[in-house]
């Protein structure tokens, strides 16, 4: 993520007591990207019912995107909830079957998710995601 401009870049730590708490997220250029990595079509499906899901505009991130084996790219492709991109891992690395749209996030979520993060790194210390 960070070799593709995305900076800062946080991987899924447990909960932070906001709505959602995406696989990875990360920022580039001011707008934000989160990244739902899905290895099965049944946790696709559990995914799908989440309420910001449902409701975007409870979601993070003004690009989002799902991940996944290249196989289950083609199975979930007509199943994305609208505006949502998708990327599959392949051969050289990870490919782009599907552009997100740009989003209204849930911006005080994200403040809450960076003051968690910022919290996180002054008890524990500089940890590398």
């Amino acid at each position: 993520m960070i070799r593709n401009g995305y900076n800062p870049v946080f991987a899924e730590q447990g909960s932070t007591g906001i709505l959602e708490m995406p696989d990875v997220i990360g920022w580039r250029g001011g707008s934000s990207t989160i990244f739902e990595i899905k290895i099965t079509l049944e946790d696709f499906k559990r995914d799908a019912k989440k309420i910001f899901r449902q409701t975007p505009e409870c979601g993070l991130g003004n690009y989002r995107y799902y991940i996944t084996p290249e196989d289950l790219g083609g199975q979930i492709y007509s199943m994305l909830p609208d505006g949502w991109g998708l990327r599959y891992f392949g051969k050289p690395g990870l490919c782009n079957l599907k552009e997100s749209k740009c989003f209204t996030k849930y911006s005080d979520g994200e403040v809450m998710f960076l003051l968690s993060r910022i919290k996180e790194i002054q008890y524990f210390g500089k940890r590398t995601y």
